[in-house]
């Protein structure tokens, strides 16, 4: 299976009873657009789960691994091919839940093994969630936090948040890094709300690792996923429950400081829909000029 690391609901529309006639019900069509968290289920683990990206047009479906074709959106269903020479087209056949929230499917992939010979398709069980869509929302806060960017726009950049003492956080609300949960980390600027940086980490078995039954590390000094180099996850009681994140690079935070204000970080669980988060204004700021960024604040 070759791999690429590179939705909106459509609302439900009644119609209101009005002088004794019965109300109807529109149907919600099912939209794949957007990123979707993919996992190979039938080979042990042995192919890592992968990010891809989708878009839809109507019943019209393309992704960013090669594959088109057709899908019904009253029902879900969903039919992919992608071409290759010399060989039968890949395949892609499955559904998508109703609800725009995961999808399952069987695709068949054939290999080409010279310019005149093609080995037989290789089937692959692939089940997909949707990654969560940078949103402000309300998540949990933290009495201590910082937030700095250094050295942003070149190849020396780095960046961290520390969220402390924070909210009552127990063990399963971080879900299952090693295994099936994704995380996705924020950043909004202004009083728009611009997003002006994500990344998306994803489950790994050897990346991440448990801490003490309280929580769980990540550590990848490449910065493959989006340029995230580590993240502590710790549980706990309201205060001792913390979070580290840091990273390197501009793949994380493409736009350098100075920032509008204010700012706001969050690292939000793709599996529980849980998410941390900190809002630093003018008064936490301690630095705002071209390519670096510094803010903290203590509550009380």
């Amino acid at each position: 299976m070759r791999h690429e690391n590179g939705g909106t609901i459509v609302a439900i529309v009644a119609a209101v009873v009005v002088g004794g006639v019965a109300a109807s019900t529109v149907r919600a069509d099912v939209d794949t657009t957007g990123k979707w968290l993919v996992q190979v289920t039938n080979v042990g683990g042995t192919i890592p789960p992968f990010i891809e990206l989708w878009t839809q047009t109507g019943t019209a479906v393309s992704t960013s691994m090669g594959l088109a074709g057709t899908i019904d959106p009253s029902a879900g269903l969903f039919s992919l091919t992608r071409s290759n020479a010399m060989c039968p087209a890949d395949t892609r056949n499955g559904s998508a839940s109703l609800d725009n929230q995961t999808w399952t499917a069987t695709e068949v992939d054939h290999i080409p093994g010279s310019p005149t010979l093609c080995f037989g398709g290789t089937t692959f069980q692939l089940s997909a969630e949707r990654l969560v869509t940078c949103s402000v929302r309300s998540c949990r806060p933290a009495q201590i936090n910082s937030f700095t960017v250094a050295n942003a726009g070149t190849a020396q950049a780095t960046l961290a948040w520390k969220w402390k003492k924070g909210t009552s956080t127990s063990l399963s609300d971080f879900g299952l890094p090693t295994g099936t949960t994704a995380y996705t980390l924020c950043v909004f600027a202004g009083t728009a709300s611009a997003l002006i940086g994500s990344a998306d980490i994803l489950p790994d078995g050897q990346k991440w690792q448990p801490v003490a039954q309280r929580g769980f590390r990540f550590k990848d000094p490449s910065g493959a996923d989006e340029g995230i180099s580590k993240i502590l996850l710790i549980g706990g009681a309201a205060g001792k429950a913390k979070i580290l994140v840091k990273g390197k690079g501009n793949a994380a935070l493409p736009i350098a400081p100075p920032y509008d204000l204010p700012l706001i970080v969050q690292l939000a669980d793709n599996g529980s829909d849980a998410c941390w988060s900190a809002t630093f204004d003018a008064m936490d700021v301690v630095q705002n000029q071209f390519g670096a960024f510094s803010a903290k604040f203590r509550s009380h």
